[in-house]
């Protein structure tokens, strides 16, 4: 299901980017993700300094050279025995194949700036690139142009933004179009881990994660809200892997128009709706709204009496029309968790205490915490449901830059984004007041590495 087509030009207008009521994406991502407030008392304008200082200061150390792009470029053989050598090879491939209807990512200044940027974060990180890492950074990026040219937008018109302070809305500039890509993109990696670490480096329990996530949603949601659609299913594409997959690692980016990723992204990232417990999270029910978007054509169109319908069917589901009303697929989704999660806590109460009152868990705030997972009561006769499906789900330490409160003591440190960490767990830490020249924009030294990139948004 691609709501661009690929291989065809696709021009994109960068105001269709902005969010529908005006946030900057930039800023609330941000907020939401790394968990700070968004004021500037909160420490939100120094953590978003700290970021941009230590990304150039990554960029200088492990940045790509203009010889390793031009040996990419010109296809010569690159030293994969390295693992910058390896890493570069895997992102060079799928670098070309992003977005490439698009004439923005057919940019030479684009490709560098993507590759560089999943390069740095592999080498932070010593963790392997994995295939859809591309389509990510790539959809950030989009989310903070259409911010940058909604801003240009409103500096046309003498206006300003009338939802945020002066420092903040200036704080929304290409010149830190790089540590602001690049700091969204790992927060995203860090609440998705299981989504994309390497399967070398997993264990059994989490490399069945999104294999039990899929089978989830079709053996359980689908079963549960449309068993005539559940029973097509289970006869006809027994294994939800084969569709279903590539919806859920790369979070729809390749499902929809970029617009419409944009606001799918929205509904994710505000909230605990990427990260949470198996059943309370929102992905699963996003995909439950595609598939019974896709009922009609699934249930009338395919001939059962044939032997190739399997293969039909697969084609539906991932090729059927452009979503025209992406807002009521997200409203659906949402709805369906609020009535699933309300039955699953009436039948839990019935059985355990029928007189107590149980409340339905919360799950669009932010809290902090992990939800309970639904595994233990859903998959109880499940073959794969062995033990420690109940533990909480471990961070793998290719994330633990993230995580750590204490900067290493080292002139080239391999954390150097630790402060993200400090920040998530006690952002009244920093509390220093940023002045207006300290978040003044310079135009030296430009993150982006080449301005070229932005006729995007001249257009």
């Amino acid at each position: 299901m691609n709501g661009c087509q690929e291989g065809k030009e696709h021009e994109v207008s960068p105001l269709s980017l902005r969010h529908p009521k005006g946030e900057l994406r930039t800023l609330s991502w941000t907020s939401h993700l790394c968990r700070i407030p968004l004021n500037p008392a909160s420490g939100f304008l120094a953590f978003s300094e700290n970021t941009n200082v230590a990304f150039r200061r990554l960029k200088a150390q492990h940045g790509l050279t203009d010889r390793e792009y031009l040996e990419l470029k010109n296809q010569k053989k690159v030293n994969r025995q390295t693992f910058r050598g390896e890493t570069l090879h895997r992102i060079y491939i799928d670098v070309l194949r992003t977005r490439g209807e698009i004439q923005f990512f057919r940019l030479e200044s684009t490709k560098k700036f993507l590759i560089e940027g999943l390069l740095i974060w592999c080498i932070c990180n010593k963790t392997e690139y994995t295939q859809g890492m591309n389509d990510i950074f790539a959809t950030i990026t989009m989310a903070i142009l259409g911010d940058y040219a909604f801003c240009k937008a409103l500096d046309k018109a003498g206006k300003t933004h009338p939802g945020y302070g002066e420092l903040l809305y200036k704080r929304v500039r290409p010149d830190y179009f790089g540590s602001d890509t690049f700091t969204i993109f790992s927060a995203m990696m860090k609440r998705m881990p299981s989504f994309f670490r390497p399967e070398t480096e997993m264990k059994d329990q989490e490399a069945e994660h999104l294999v039990l996530l899929v089978r989830f949603v079709q053996n359980n949601l689908v079963k549960n809200f449309d068993s005539e659609l559940w029973q097509f299913l289970d006869k006809w594409i027994s294994a939800p892997e084969l569709y279903m997959m590539k919806w859920v690692r790369l979070l729809f980016s390749r499902e929809f128009e970029i617009p419409q990723v944009l606001q799918v992204w929205d509904a994710l990232v505000q909230g605990n709706n990427i990260e949470a417990g198996l059943g309370y999270g929102l992905v699963e029910y996003i995909c439950l709204s595609l598939l019974r978007f896709v009922r009609y054509e699934l249930l009338n169109f395919v001939d059962t009496k044939d032997e190739s319908a399997m293969i039909e069917a697969l084609k539906r589901i991932l090729h059927f029309p452009s979503v025209p009303d992406i807002q009521g697929i997200i409203q659906e989704a949402m709805q369906a968790r609020k009535d699933f999660l309300a039955l699953h806590v009436r039948k839990t109460a019935q059985k355990t205490a029928p007189r107590i009152s149980v409340k339905v868990p919360k799950v669009e705030k932010d809290s902090g915490q992990e939800a309970p997972d639904l595994l233990s009561s859903l998959f109880v006769s499940s073959p794969s449901n062995g033990p420690g499906t109940n533990e909480k789900q471990k961070s793998p330490s290719a994330f633990t830059f993230m995580n750590e409160n204490k900067v290493e003591q080292q002139e080239q440190s391999n954390s150097p984004f630790d402060f993200i960490g400090e920040f998530e767990s006690s952002h009244s830490k920093s509390t220093a007041q940023v002045s207006t020249s300290q978040v003044a924009i310079s135009s030296e030294d430009s993150t982006t590495g080449s301005l070229s990139a932005f006729d995007f948004i001249n257009k």
